[in-house]
C-alpha cells in the first residue's frame, strides 16, 4: 500500500534533514577529508568501511551510510547514475525497507550529488564504531602518506638563486620532515644588492625612476615574497617574525644619518637624467640617473634638450658671486 501525501512530506523532511546535518558535519571534520587526493577510477568497494556498509545489514545510522556511500562515490569520479545504482545495492541488504520507500530515499540523497560535500572517515567511525574503519589497510591511508610526501618535496624544491640564504634541517630519519630556516642577514644583503634602498629614521626610501621614493610596503611585499619562495607549506609559520628579522637587517644596512640627502648645488634631476651646470663655463650636461652617486629624493618633470641655449642662469649666477661671499654659492 502506497503511503499517503502527508506521510510522504514528513518523512522527506525528516530524511532531508538527517542528510542536511550528516553533509555539515561533513564539511567541517578535518580527519581525513583528502579533498586534494584523487581517487578517479577507483571502486569503491576497495576502501574498508564503504565494504563493511555494503556488508552489515544496517538498521541503525542508514541516512549516514546512505550518505557517505554518494560522497565517496563522487570522491572517485563515479556518474551519478552509476551512484544511484551502488545505493539502490546498498538498500538491498537493508531489512524491511518497501520499494517505495527506498525510492524516496535515494531521490532526495541524490540532492546533495554535486554540492561539493566531502567524505569523511571521522563521520564513519563516529556513526558505525571503530570497526567500519581499517584505516592500515585502507586506499586513503596509502593516498594520504604519498600526499603528504609529494607535499613536503614540493615545499623543499628552492630556488638555486637562494642558495646559501637559508639552511635545512632534517626532523626525522626518513628526511621527509625538513626545517627551512632562513639567514636574515644574507636576505637582507641578497634584496639590497638588487634594489638601491636608503633608510632614514624608520621611513624607508626605495630607489624608483630617476629618484627615491618613500616606499616602506615595497620592500616589505619584495622581503615577503622572498620569503615565501623559500619558507613553503609547514615552514612558512612564524612568517611575520621573519619578515621582521629580514627588515631589520635592511633598516640597519641602508640607514643613513643625514635627510635630505640630495644637497648637490650643481646637478638638477630631469626625467631623462641629471642635468650638471659648469657655471665657470656657461655650460651644462646631461648625465645618466646614478642612485649611489646622487641620491635625490625628488625629480623635475621636464626633459632636458640639449639644443635650447639659455643664458639666464649664468646671469643669476653672475649676480650672486658679486653681491654674495664666493663660499656661500659654491
Amino acid at each position: 500500500m502506497m503511503p499517503s501525501l502527508s506521510f510522504c512530506t514528513e518523512f522527506e523532511n525528516i530524511v532531508l534533514d538527517a542528510l542536511k546535518v550528516e553533509v555539515e558535519r561533513a564539511k567541517k571534520v578535518n580527519e581525513h577529508t583528502f579533498a586534494n587526493i584523487d581517487f578517479s577510477g577507483i571502486d569503491i568497494l576497495e576502501f574498508p568501511c564503504i565494504r563493511k556498509l555494503f556488508e552489515s545489514g544496517i538498521i541503525h545510522g542508514r541516512y549516514y551510510a546512505e550518505i557517505s556511500v554518494l560522497l565517496m562515490c563522487e570522491k572517485c569520479g563515479i556518474t551519478k547514475d552509476e551512484t544511484e545504482a551502488y545505493l539502490r545495492k546498498l538498500f538491498t541488504i537493508f531489512p524491511g525497507i518497501a520499494p517505495s520507500e527506498t525510492d524516496l530515499r535515494i531521490n532526495n540523497a541524490l540532492t546533495m550529488y554535486g554540492k561539493g560535500y566531502k567524505f569523511s572517515c571521522r563521520t564513519v567511525k563516529e556513526t558505525f564504531g571503530e570497526k567500519f574503519c581499517n584505516f592500515l589497510n585502507c586506499l586513503v591511508k596509502e593516498k594520504v602518506g604519498a600526499n603528504k610526501k609529494e607535499i613536503a618535496e614540493n615545499d623543499q624544491q628552492i630556488d638555486q638563486k637562494y642558495d646559501g640564504m637559508y639552511i635545512r634541517r632534517s626532523m626525522n630519519k626518513s628526511g621527509t620532515q625538513v626545517r627551512i630556516d632562513p639567514h636574515p642577514d644574507k636576505l637582507a644583503d641578497w634584496i639590497l644588492k638588487d634594489n638601491n634602498i636608503l633608510t632614514y629614521k624608520e621611513t624607508i626610501f626605495v630607489y624608483r625612476n630617476g629618484c627615491y621614493r618613500s616606499e616602506n610596503e615595497t620592500v616589505v611585499d619584495k622581503v615577503t615574497r622572498t620569503l615565501n619562495d623559500i619558507c613553503k607549506g609547514v615552514n612558512s609559520s612564524n612568517i611575520d617574525r621573519k619578515i621582521k628579522d629580514v627588515m631589520a637587517q635592511i633598516r640597519t644596512k641602508s640607514r643613513v644619518n643625514v635627510y635630505p640627502f640630495n644637497d648637490y648645488k650643481n646637478a638638477l634631476p630631469v626625467e631623462n637624467g641629471i642635468v650638471i651646470f659648469d657655471f665657470e663655463n656657461q655650460s651644462c650636461k646631461l648625465i645618466d640617473h646614478n642612485p649611489t652617486k646622487y641620491k635625490f629624493n625628488y625629480k623635475i618633470s621636464i626633459k632636458y634638450d640639449r639644443g635650447i641655449t639659455n643664458t639666464i642662469i649664468h646671469d643669476i649666477y653672475m649676480i650672486c658671486r658679486r653681491i654674495i661671499p664666493t663660499h656661500q654659492i659654491n
